[in-house]
């Protein structure tokens, strides 16, 4: 007596492969799925980087900014400083020359 014939033999050959073949199939997408997600959340990784970059670009170009104003704010105020120290010199003089002027 016979259990299986020979195209019941086949057929659950095929059948054992084909489903060998879907169970490698899933496994396979899921790791392609995996992958993808990995990939997506380097991606938001990479562009949260990038957008740190940016920002600390942008803050080092506005220090460098308040550098060359704070420089120009002291040459100003010295500038200012000695104008007003020349103006004051030369007021005190007049008044002295004229105080020491014969009436």
């Amino acid at each position: 007596m016979r259990w299986f014939g020979l195209s019941q033999r086949i057929f659950v050959g095929f059948l054992a492969l084909a489903l060998s073949v879907l169970a490698v199939m899933g496994l396979s997408l899921r790791q392609f799925r995996q992958a993808l997600d990995s990939t997506e959340q380097l991606a938001n990784a990479d562009d949260f980087l990038h957008a740190g970059n940016e920002l600390q670009d942008d803050l080092l170009k506005l220090i460098q900014a308040q550098e060359v104003f704070d420089q120009y704010l002291d040459e100003q105020t010295w500038r200012n400083y000695f104008d007003f120290s020349r103006r004051l010199e030369a007021l005190l003089n007049k008044a002295v020359t004229r105080s020491t002027e014969p009436c």
